[in-house]
């Protein structure tokens, strides 16, 4: 499967989220990875933490995403979490 890195963002200290997008079998992913910095080398490694779903499901991901934001929201904000 080759991938494209399409962003990172810290997780912590030792770790990155990437969202990368490939193909395998004439398919599409989409795949959330949590990578840890090895100390010997300084390289990002891919952890067995997780996520690779198909294309096809990116708008289903993408709206629970966006609920879980709206739930998590402070109420200061006028958002009440309801959908």
């Amino acid at each position: 499967m080759s991938k494209k890195l399409i962003h990172a963002f810290p997780r912590n200290d030792r770790e990155e989220v990437c969202v990368s997008a490939g193909e395998y079998r004439d398919k599409m992913y989409v795949d959330l990875r949590v990578f840890f910095r090895d100390g010997e080398t300084d390289e990002l490694r891919p952890t067995k933490k997780g996520l690779t779903i198909a294309l096809d499901f990116l708008p289903e991901l993408r709206k629970a995403l966006e609920k879980a934001a709206l739930e998590l929201a402070p109420k200061e904000n006028g958002v009440d979490g309801t959908a």
